[in-house]
């Protein structure tokens, strides 16, 4: 067993992420212990040698959430390159905080690098919390985060952390096994619009939108011609890809879920009541069929517990089981007053942190784990699973060909895979049988070829 000495100053942020790396990640049996340490932790191993990190932040906060504050973001980050430090994992490791140093002394190894101040910034998202620059949707933007700014954003640092970590330890003679991990795809499908032809009158404001507003003379062909060929001639709604999807995830021995979004009073949430047969069948056979229904919160739930609650019991009795899983409509998030929400509402599973206009890892990982309140400075029992990959980062903010789509794609699974990480996908419901969608559509196919 590791015994893991920690400064004696009641800092459950710092033990957060000695945990998050050590038991969740690796799975090692630990001891911690509170004592008198200048650093920010000292790993002693059970033949008697000692792994030190030294500390760079937390010592320089002695009062509770004195760190919270846009000045302790670091504004610029250093490098290990491969031929500094024989134990990395990368060609290039991001230090968020500390040094290059290390030194042996005798049984001891000593690192400048702050490992555990570096996962407690990526994991907790503090980072978001001090920056208030937001967008347009109140979101926190991929331009003003650290990752994005050092050129790390596609490097899951926790998990390169981690290798490490577990890589000095192995230096050190630690022999006992890590937890053993597999690589994991998992296909989501956020349900904004079940229908893109719900009604006659659904067909003709959207006909007169394309003509009057878009000026879009073709747009309003498909309209009616797509519409007709749904109402008269019985065909599937073109958003109706429901048992395409299932197929496709049934066939690779997958789950699919399924996120439905099922209030709000904005503009920006279009559902289709749930109550109607269609709605009621579909869920119907999702849950038949062995996959997943989880919750879509409304635009507004980011930070209205009650609007929350009352749209996961709609989907509750709608759909006669407990809702466990939730993914934020417009991926609207606020640290770290919607994980809490989100926790009281019995949520066990999110999977929202992503950055829509940039694919990547913004927590830092590609693997699921529990959450920390900075404010409240404890755990909670959510977890978060990180989102991966969303379609629209490709067809609607880089604007993107399919073969550069798929190009990226490829990059990121080929990373997911050397860190047995989970590859989170987003593809709507919406996103395939519709003109501008049908060039796509092959990159879907193509993924599941390439796992």
């Amino acid at each position: 067993m590791l015994k893991i000495l920690l400064p004696n100053d009641n800092e459950p942020e710092r033990l957060y992420a000695a945990e998050s790396i050590l038991v969740n990640m690796l799975g090692l049996k630990v001891q911690f212990i509170s004592g008198s340490t200048p650093y920010s932790a000292e790993i002693k191993l059970p033949n008697g040698k000692e792994l030190v990190f030294e500390d760079h932040f937390f010592q320089k906060f002695p009062s509770p959430l004195s760190y919270l504050h846009n000045d302790n973001i670091p504004k610029q980050c250093s490098y290990y390159n491969e031929n500094e430090l024989r134990w990395l994992p990368g060609k290039r490791t991001p230090i968020l905080f500390g040094n290059k140093n290390f030194i042996f002394q005798g049984e001891k190894l000593i690192l400048g690098i702050d490992l555990f101040a570096g996962v407690f910034f990526m994991l907790s998202r503090w980072e978001e919390h001090v920056n208030t620059w937001r967008d347009t949707h109140g979101r926190f933007p991929c331009h003003a985060s650290l990752a994005y700014k050092s050129q790390f954003l596609h490097i899951p640092l926790v998990d390169l952390y981690t290798e490490l970590l577990w890589n000095l330890l192995s230096e050190l003679g630690y022999e006992q096994p890590r937890k053993k991990r597999q690589f994991k795809f998992c296909p989501t499908h956020d349900v904004d619009q079940a229908l893109m032809w719900p009604s006659w009158f659904s067909i003709f404001k959207k006909a007169g939108g394309d003509i009057l507003k878009r000026h879009d003379i073709s747009a309003a062909r498909y309209s009616i011609k797509s519409g007709f060929q749904t109402k008269i001639l019985s065909q599937k709604d073109p958003y109706d890809s429901f048992d395409y999807l299932m197929d496709k995830s049934d066939k690779a021995g997958l789950q699919s879920i399924f996120y439905f979004l099922c209030g709000g009073q904005t503009k920006h949430d279009a559902s289709i009541p749930l109550d109607t047969p269609f709605m009621k069948e579909l869920m119907i056979k999702i849950q038949d069929r062995g996959h997943i229904i989880g919750l879509h919160p409304s635009y507004q739930t980011i930070e209205h517990p009650i609007l929350l609650e009352q749209e996961k019991k709609l989907l509750e009795k709608t759909s006669g089981f407990p809702i466990r899983h939730s993914r934020q409509h417009f991926l609207r998030f606020e640290i770290p007053t919607t994980w809490q929400l989100l926790e009281d509402s019995g949520i066990e599973w999110d999977s929202s942190l992503y950055y829509p206009e940039q694919a990547g890892f913004r927590c830092g990982t590609c693997h699921p784990f529990p959450v920390f309140n900075i404010l409240s400075r404890k755990k909670l029992r959510l977890k978060e699973v990180p989102l991966t990959a969303m379609e629209v980062t490709w067809t609607s903010y880089s604007k993107s060909t399919p073969t550069q789509m798929l190009a990226d794609m490829g990059e990121l699974l080929a990373t997911v895979k050397a860190y047995q990480g989970e590859f989170v996908l987003l593809w709507h419901n919406s996103s395939f049988n519709t003109p501008e969608w049908e060039p796509y559509r092959k990159v879907y196919t193509e993924i599941y070829d390439n796992l």
